[in-house]
């Protein structure tokens, strides 16, 4: 038969460990603090609001696109060439990649100009699934003169290869700069998409 004192000690161990744990980590002589969960893009704080119904959408073969919760805009300068091909490509693989959820996010490419022809067939030939639009009012140019401003970061200001994703209200809350790795954009849009369901 069990000694009936040990088994009270045990019984008082069990119950004071995780109280005298939580002390321990509060304590200065443990400096414990979690990982924090962060952004792989830029946060843009506060959010800028752009004016999406000014963006003029190039002709499209599938007709109208619905407004989705996740815009991915991809900005392009003047043309796109092949440095502009490839990111397009890896855009097009975060989306691909996010499964079930590729009707929650859109993909937007804006140019600074009207695009060429042979600009929009090449974009459209890396993936139909692209929403071509131009800046013809500078609403996006204006937005992210505001981003630069705020961040005291000029590169904010430069259109070739950089990425914004804009939440269901058109509010740019995320900025890649140019040269961008597409799995930090697939982590945040995975994250993003994931904490969008739970509220």
């Amino acid at each position: 038969m069990q000694n009936p004192r040990i088994l009270l000690i045990i019984i008082a161990a069990l119950f004071t460990a995780p109280l005298l744990l939580a002390v321990l980590m509060r304590s200065s002589w443990w400096d414990f603090r979690p990982s924090e969960l962060s952004n792989r893009g830029s946060l843009v704080q506060p959010p800028v609001a752009l004016n999406t119904a000014t963006l003029v959408t190039a002709p499209s073969r599938t007709g109208v696109v619905e407004t989705r919760n996740w815009q991915v805009l991809f900005l392009v300068g003047e043309a796109c060439t092949s440095p502009c091909l490839q990111a397009l490509t890896g855009v097009r693989q975060v989306h691909l990649a996010s499964g079930k959820h590729q009707d929650e996010v859109g993909l937007w490419v804006v140019t600074r100009q009207a695009p060429s022809a042979s600009t929009l067939n090449s974009i459209r030939e890396v993936y139909p699934e692209f929403r071509v639009m131009h800046d013809a009012s500078t609403s996006l140019s204006a937005a992210l003169s505001t981003i630069a401003q705020q961040a005291h970061n000029k590169d904010a200001l430069q259109w070739d290869g950089q990425a914004l994703v804009l939440d269901a209200a058109a509010h740019i809350i995320l900025r890649y700069g140019p040269g961008f790795d597409p799995g930090d954009l697939a982590e945040d849009l995975d994250r993003l998409l994931t904490w969008s369901k739970q509220n």
